[in-house]
């Protein structure tokens, strides 16, 4: 046996239909469906569309029309909500008693805290709790600044993980903190600010007014001389530089020449007092107390400083004003905050500028894609209220602003205690071509000294790659409300910008989940009912007790005002409603004024457009809201992984390469968890099927729903109602189908998931490195959708690999197989567990060290196989068995695997029907059943060779333990008797076509007389059916063999003169001879009955007959040996009398045609001698001019064959032709020669002497040359006779000697009166022969 196979998992690699797994065609529908949404989720207007800034544009404005900042009157959507308000810690109000000089409040958005220095003391808690709190009062002057900063990479031990910049008047100075682990597992972690500085470095006189860093851990500050310094830090000092310095980035090189106290004389003071950084471009911002905005290019890789731009207030104001004519300029001053606008939100719009009144000026910095070059204002952004017709409020004496993820934060002091937040959002509108957003307004307690946005909290990575981030409608389900940090004196107010889903929320709480609810209405119309309904489902999928009741009203609200399939007529879909269409969904971005119930959008809005011959073009079905909206809450939870790749790699040195999960495994599970939900959503409600709340809703109002957004017709509606009413059933009957095409595909992408998330748990790296090198090429290029769709024998790989692990190390697979069943019941199914614990068992027996032990591990593999053998990967589990040689064992498995495939016996009637082509299904049965028996054909094989190489193996054990199970390669012989063992096992069963297919081996593998041997009522019938097929010799060959050892002679005569008969090349002429011979045996051996003897005679004549025409053409083969065309056609079959006939003639083979007409038996004396006449002239040109007797031997040859049947032996016509050939062309004649050689062949002399008597009384001119010719002949006949009497019978001899003598006397008298000059001796002779003649008459 070969070595033992690697342990692997063995399931089906076939395709899967039950639990989830969806037939293909299901799960391709739904998967095309995502594609397409996921393709217009991706095709939402940019920042710098909806600004309409083009590349190279004039700058444009917006904010002056209505519709910019619509009101929703009636409904009331809340943007902003209190989160939290806590308090400042009380024993900080307490130190507010010791203020001398300075007090500052900032947050650390980073860290989740907030800071306030009092003098020369810091202080540092949590914002949302108010603990922790920590403080350092190292410093000795009063503080100027604050910021917390990253540690540059490499100069710091790793506990240090950030550096808080602390700047006096004096000196500056960066503290080491570090994170230690939280009390609370849940909480945060325990700040520590180390209390020796780790840097310290003199201000040389800038008074720093603000500072800030980069994620390289760069440490920029602002001072009161408008210069920007970087604290350079590094970890040992160098020849040219000290471990920490300090540089100005705005001064020149000659600026170190001017005296600190003439600078300050001849410039113009300008504090910096804001730096920003945009992090994903690496560029720095500052903005100076007078407004002027610079522009800091720190290069690609963050280490440069290059100041690009700088704009003044004034030079800004006096831009914007001429771009806003119409506006008065002093609402374009002053400047209150710069805020970066990202690379993911925009490509071309790079800063937003805020003034004091709410403007904000968007700003370019150069080419996308490009380092910043300049700065230009591109776009005007007024605030609310600049309309025609808009209320008087609007923002005015603002202190504070800022702009974070496309939202606008404007802070206004309202008195000395109470500030209002106004915030400007698109959010609701993303589809817009122009920004359009909402204001709202809020209330803050205190004058606000702070105002960050928080790191945003994802539960789910929003997107795939590096690319534009989508609007928040598509990413609300995988991320928490942004939240906002507002610091005052009165404490922390923790601020949530609520998302459309949340807004959705707070509507139907208000309304207590009245399903009329006309806000919830409202909400519908305004974000369309496929976007509404997938925020329903975020709602409704819920599973937080805190949310049974809103989970509730959302699915109520789905199913109210979700709309049903109808029939419409085709649209001509313009580019402008793209989003409008159904599955994409329909948003109304300019929607002006409180939508009504009952009510679309305003005319204004994109919305599905109809040709000018609409109602004749052909209806389409459009789904409803409720279905659209399904698909794309689907879609967006599957946007992160959907198009990536699965794995991603990973080098951890040069020439080695990893695979490692692209998704962590908190990931996976979040996302399994929200298709979980969603699949129990579908079931509970009954979504493929009808809806859960009719009592809402009346049949009468659906039908009117439904008939609402059909067109009308202009005439009788009565006709025209019954089509409408069909094709609205028909749009139910799609939607229906392509719920039910969704439920699969969410079902099974769970799963999927569920077993990436398996993989991923057990080293995703260790997993894939068990793939073969295909399998893992592939992999690396396969996307979540390749997976889902069309990667289920992947999947299988994947789960093999897994399993395999498990077994390799001898570890039990019940943990990790219970695991696969519960998250991925579709790829590992029941059967797959049970055969993993089969392949589990048969390791264990490899390894026992007690024979009873491994047997009942077998015994109870194969129990389990047996079980699920129709889905087990057979090539697999038959090694594993084999391994433990335990060979019958996988006969029995094979018997299991086939009748579970084959149920209803399909195959069997495919087989003895002569395998139809138009039965497909009989063989597809077939093929799946001899694919399962081909598995012990080659352990027949494996075998079969182990026992013919007669090699031994080495007695050192491979590895410790155990003594290893005796292989059969150890000993020739047990391999054949384990062989031997396997054929008596199939030929014990009852499975007709695994005879047939060990009988087929048996054949091919050389082994014909062991399948003579076999004792089976299959036999015979396979016999029978390969002979009657266009196959070798060799099954015929079988086949008579097997009925001459089971002593059916007459069957055996009847297959071999089929053989003989059989036409081609591969039986030669000589075996045909054979095979008629042996069947003529058969025929004469055989013991028939009597009422058989007459058909059983007729039968031997007619191979008797054969019989002598192949001896004919056997003889014609001879005669043309060396022409290649002629011998094989010859060969090629036996041809009739005919056909031979004509081939002889056609090739001047007069022999031949003589043995034809002889064997046809006809008779046609004159064609008889015309062919002796031909014959015996061929013969004698062969001869040559040589001496006579040279011919002698092709006489005497064909006269023993002919001359016993006179008709065809014309003994005067042959004589005359040999003795004229003889007499007129050789040059030494030898009169007699003929005679000879006719009686050596046996012609009796008294025939011969009187063929030569006849011959000579005619006188023919023939011997005129030589007249005595003949006389000579006649004188050594009768000289031969009378010295061998004997050549004539007894009876005869007495009278044959009185008839020589009586014609020897004429002769005599003739020769005497002849001239010729031999006549007297050869007188002489026959005068000679008379005295010998009589003397015999006298004894």
């Amino acid at each position: 046996m070969p070595a033992s196979p690697a342990v692997g998992l063995s399931f089906s690699l076939r395709p899967m239909m039950s639990a989830g797994g969806g037939p293909p065609e299901a799960l391709e529908s739904a998967g095309r469906t995502l594609d397409r949404l996921l393709q217009a989720d991706s095709q939402f207007p940019s920042l710098a569309e909806r600004l309409r800034i083009a590349q190279q544009a004039c700058p444009t404005v917006s904010g002056q029309q209505e519709a910019d900042y619509p009101s929703l009157g009636g409904l009331r959507l809340k943007q902003l909500a209190v989160q939290k308000k806590v308090p400042l810690p009380a024993e900080l109000v307490e130190h507010f008693n010791h203020l001398q000089c300075n007090c500052m409040m900032g947050l650390f958005p980073e860290l989740n805290r907030a800071w306030l220095t009092i003098d020369n003391d810091i202080y540092v808690w949590l914002f949302e709790s108010g603990g922790d709190l920590t403080y350092y009062d190292g410093m000795s002057e009063t503080i100027l600044s604050v910021a917390m900063v990253r540690p540059r990479p490499g100069v710091f031990q790793s506990h240090i993980q950030h550096l808080l910049c602390l700047a006096t008047p004096l000196e500056i100075v960066l503290l080491g903190v570090t994170l230690g682990r939280p009390r609370d597992p849940a909480g945060p972690a325990e700040m520590h600010v180390l209390p020796e500085p780790l840097f310290a470095i003199a201000s040389d006189g800038a008074y720093v007014t603000t500072s800030g860093g980069t994620p390289a851990g760069r440490v920029f500050l602002g001072a009161k001389d408008g210069c920007l310094y970087e604290l350079v830090y590094q970890a040992t000092d160098s020849w040219f530089s000290r471990r920490c310095r300090k540089i100005n980035h705005s001064s020149s090189a000659l600026s170190v020449l001017v005296p600190t106290f003439l600078a300050a004389a001849f410039s113009d003071e300008d504090p910096l007092i804001q730096l920003v950084v945009d992090e994903s471009r690496n560029v720095l911002y500052t903005r100076s107390e007078k407004g002027t905005v610079q522009v800091y290019d720190l290069g690609a890789d963050g280490q440069q400083t290059v100041r690009v731009a700088a704009l003044s207030q004034f030079s800004i104001a006096q831009a914007a004003a001429g771009i806003a004519s119409s506006v008065d300029a002093s609402n374009f001053r002053p400047i209150i905050d710069v805020s970066p606008v990202t690379a993911a939100e925009s490509r071309l719009v790079h800063l937003v500028v805020t003034t004091q009144t709410g403007v904000r000026l968007y700003f370019s910095t150069g080419g996308a894609g490009s380092r910043p070059v300049t700065l230009q204002l591109c776009h005007i952004r007024l605030p609310p209220g600049f309309a025609a017709n808009a209320p008087p409020q609007r923002p005015a004496g603002l202190h504070m602003a800022r702009y974070a993820a496309g939202a606008g934060l404007l802070l206004a002091a309202q008195s000395d205690d109470l500030d209002v937040l106004w915030l400007l959002s698109g959010d609701a509108f993303p589809v817009s071509p122009r920004l359009t957003e909402l204001q709202s307004t809020l209330p803050l307690d205190g004058h606000t000294w702070a105002l960050q946005p928080l790191p945003e909290r994802q539960l789910m990575r929003s997107e795939a790659g590096d690319g534009p981030q989508p609007p928040l409608v598509v990413t609300q389900h995988a991320r928490l409300p942004r939240r906002y940090v507002a610091l005052s004196s009165r404490g922390v107010q923790v601020l949530e910008q609520l998302r459309p889903v949340d807004q959705l929320r707070v509507l139907l709480e208000e309304d207590a989940g009245r399903p009329d609810a006309d806000a919830v209405r409202a909400f519908f119309v305004l974000h369309s009912e496929p976007q509404a309904c997938a925020a329903c489902l975020i709602l409704a999928c819920s599973d937080a007790p805190q949310d049974a009741r809103v989970a509730d009203w959302a699915a109520r609200a789905f199913f109210r005002f979700g709309g049903e399939p109808r029939a419409a007529p085709a649209p001509a879909v313009s580019p402008a409603s793209l989003h409008s269409t159904s599955l994409l969904g329909g948003f109304h971005p300019q929607q002006m004024s409180t939508p009504q119930p009952g009510r679309g959008p305003p005319s204004q809005l994109p919305q599905l457009s109809l040709s000018a011959d609409a109602s004749l073009a052909a209806p389409v079905e459009l789904f409803s809201g409720k279905h659209d909206g399904l698909y794309l809450y689907v879609s967006r939870l599957l946007r992160p992984l959907w198009a990536s790749r699965v794995v991603r790699e990973f080098s951890p040195r040069p020439g080695q390469l990893h695979l490692l999960s692209a998704a962590t495994s908190e990931e996976l599970d979040w996302l399994c968890g929200q298709l979980q939900r969603l699949s129990r959503f579908m079931e509970q409600h009954k979504l493929i099927f009808s809806p859960p709340y009719v009592d809402t809703v009346s049949t009468q109002q659906l039908q009117q729903r439904m008939n609402s957004f059909l067109p009308q017709e202009g005439s009788g509606g009565g006709g025209a109602a019954r089509p409408q009413l069909g094709r609205g059933q028909q749009a139910q009957a799609a939607e229906r189908q392509s719920l039910i095409c969704l439920a699969e595909l969410v079902d099974y992408t769970r799963q999927v998931l569920g077993l990436l998330k398996i993989i991923t748990d057990h080293q995703t790296t260790a997993v894939t490195e068990a793939l073969s090198k295909e399998d893992q090429s592939a992999l690396r290029l396969m996307t979540l959708r390749d997976l889902t769709l069309s990667g289920r024998a992947m999947c299988t790989q994947l789960v093999n690999a897994l399993i395999g692990r498990y077994l390799n190390d001898n570890a039990s697979t019940e943990a990790v197989s219970a695991e696969l069943r519960r998250l991925a019941p579709a790829v590992y199914r029941e059967e797959d567990e049970l055969s993993s614990r089969a392949s589990e068992m048969l390791v264990s027996a490899r390894d026992a060290s007690s024979a009873a032990e491994r047997e009942r591990l077998v015994r109870e593999a194969l129990r389990l196989a047996k079980q699920v053998a129709g889905q087990l990967n057979l090539p697999v589990v038959c090694q594993h068995f084999q391994s433990v040689h335990d060979y019958e064992g996988v006969v029995e498995l094979v018997l299991a695997a086939a009748e579970k495939r084959d149920v209803q016996d399909a195959a069997l009637h495919y087989y003895r029907a002569g395998e139809p082509p138009d039965d497909v299904q009989g063989g597809q049965a077939f093929k799946a059943r001899f694919e399962c028996y081909n598995e012990v054909m080659k352990m027949l094989s494996s075998l079969k060779a182990l026992a013919e190489s007669g090699q031994r193996q080495s007695p050192v054990p491979a590895r410790p333990g155990p003594p290893p199970l005796a292989a059969p390669a150890d000993q020739p012989q047990e391999a054949r008797r384990r062989a031997e063992l396997v054929i008596e096992a199939v030929l014990a069963s009852s499975d007709e076509l695994l005879h047939v297919a060990l009988y087929n081996w048996m054949m091919t593998s050389g082994m014909s007389d062991r399948l003579l041997q076999v004792k089976s009522r299959y036999i015979e019938p396979f016999l029978t059916r390969v002979s009657g097929a266009p196959t070798s010799v060799d099954t015929l060959d079988l086949l008579w063999k097997y009925y001459e050892m089971n002593s059916q002679h007459l069957a055996t005569a009847k297959v071999l003169a089929k053989l003989a008969e059989r036409d081609g090349s591969d039986v030669s002429l000589e075996q045909r001879i054979e095979y008629l011979a042996r069947a003529i045996l058969c025929v004469k051996s055989s013991q028939m009955q009597v009422s058989a003897a007459a058909s059983q005679g007729e039968f031997l004549h007619e191979l008797e007959e054969k019989m002598e025409v192949a001896r004919v053409q056997r003889m014609v083969l001879e005669a043309v040996r060396g022409r290649a065309a002629e011998s094989k056609a010859l060969n090629a079959g036996l041809l009739d009398v005919t056909a031979l006939y004509e081939m002889c003639s056609q090739l001047g083979l007069h022999r031949g045609q003589l043995a034809v007409v002889v064997c046809a038996g006809h008779r046609d004396p004159a064609l008889v001698r015309a062919l002796w006449t031909g014959l015996l002239r061929a013969e004698l040109k062969a001869a040559g001019a040589a001496e006579a007797e040279a011919a002698a031997p092709a006489v005497v040859e064909l006269a023993r064959t002919y001359s016993g049947q006179p008709a065809y032996f014309p003994l005067e016509t042959i004589v005359h032709e040999l003795e004229v050939h003889s007499c007129r062309y050789w040059r030494d004649p030898s009169p007699g020669w003929a005679a000879a050689a006719l009686a050596q062949a046996g012609v009796p002399l008294p025939q011969l002497l009187a063929v030569y008597q006849s011959l000579y009384r005619q006188k023919d001119d023939a011997w005129r040359e030589s007249p005595l010719h003949l006389l000579h002949a006649i004188c050594r006949i009768v000289a031969g006779f009378s010295r061998w009497p004997s050549g004539v019978p007894a009876r005869e001899r007495r009278a044959f000697a009185t008839t020589c003598l009586d014609l020897m006397a004429a002769y005599v008298n003739d020769l005497n009166a002849s001239p010729a000059l031999d006549a007297r001796e050869l007188a002489d002779q026959l005068k000679t022969h008379q005295a010998e003649l009589e003397r015999l008459l006298r004894s």
